[in-house]
């Protein structure tokens, strides 16, 4: 059971929406919300928010989030049933593939929520009680990332405590939250010094769309030594004209530089009339061209009007066009 409540404890409603959310399936809506209750809750000695969170990933298909999560709990909580079955679940979640195509999951803000979590904290600056209000100001960045004020108010109040390091863990989750936030740089900058950065380089076939933790970054594919906090990471790649939507797990370490690459080719479909495309059984849909992870596979043509059909067998190779132009 999470921490007693008390009166008027914002966590309370939070938790009450954040089940709510997940009873609907709005697993975006539901990360986020628990997200920002970890951190109302992070003197929890047992980690239940934490280890409701991982589930919660795991129900959305985001794999790598859920394992970070579990790692977490492992490291905090004394419920020591729990552990085992959160060791379990890392192992279980570490070997299973990848979807062939995927999503991009992009946690829902839940903004006015962060602005009262974030108004709480200003008055408990306000009073001195610097424990609580870093506690409200995490909450409420982890709620909705881009409201700037708590990023400012709990550095100026780290900085009264003269705690350097929860100031640096604080601005590195808020750098895995925003990658590719104004502040961002800045916040590179000044970790710096912390010992705790690692870089990634991240390249495709073709040139793709990249989001990590589901923020858009801006920027299209190969990006160099982008500079993140050590952790996990799912970068997403996304190829519109190729419809092609890729997650990739990162583990970024401090110090060092890694390589997460996409390797696809195309199948160009030049039929009439047009085709509906299987690969190895799942229908992918109706499309001229289409983006396909290396490797070999078995094609199923169906012709939309029903008029032909046909199987085949194709290697796909990294950066290549793979042309079907005969039933």
């Amino acid at each position: 059971m999470p921490p007693k409540a008390v009166a008027n404890d914002p966590a309370v409603q939070i938790e009450k929406d954040a089940e709510a959310a997940i009873s609907a399936r709005k697993y975006a809506k539901a990360v986020t919300l628990l997200r920002g209750l970890v951190a109302l809750r992070q003197n929890d000695p047992k980690g239940d928010t934490v280890f409701r969170l991982a589930e919660v990933y795991v129900l959305a298909g985001q794999y790598e989030e859920a394992i970070a999560e579990l790692e977490r709990f492992v490291r905090v909580s004394t419920d020591e049933a729990r552990l085992t079955k959160a060791k379990n679940e890392i192992d279980r979640l570490s070997n299973t593939p990848a979807p062939f195509f995927e999503d991009v999951f992009r946690p829902e803000p839940a903004k006015a929520e962060a602005a009262k979590l974030f108004k709480l904290g200003q008055d408990f600056t306000k009073k001195k009680k610097f424990a609580e209000a870093v506690a409200h100001y995490e909450a409420s960045m982890l709620l909705d990332p881009d409201l700037p004020g708590p990023y400012r108010a709990s550095g100026a109040v780290y900085d009264k405590l003269g705690n350097k390091k929860k100031k640096a863990q604080f601005f590195s989750e808020y750098l895995r939250l925003r990658p590719d936030g104004k502040t961002a740089d800045e916040i590179r900058k000044m970790l710096g010094k912390e010992k705790i950065l690692g870089k990634v380089n991240i390249e495709a076939s073709f040139a793709c769309d990249v989001f990590v933790n589901g923020r858009p970054m801006g920027k299209k594919t190969p990006i160099t030594a982008l500079t993140l906090p050590e952790g996990r990471y799912t970068v997403t790649l996304v190829n519109q004209q190729y419809h092609v939507v890729r997650n990739m797990k990162v583990r970024v370490e401090a110090g060092k530089q890694q390589k997460a690459r996409f390797d696809f080719g195309i199948v160009s479909l030049k039929l009439s009339p047009w085709a509906r495309v299987k690969v190895d059984g799942r229908d992918l849909g109706l499309w001229d061209e289409l983006g396909v992870p290396a490797g070999s596979y078995t094609l199923q043509l169906a012709a939309h009007d029903g008029s032909h059909s046909k199987e085949l067998a194709v290697a796909v190779q990294d950066g290549k066009t793979v042309v079907i132009d005969k039933w």
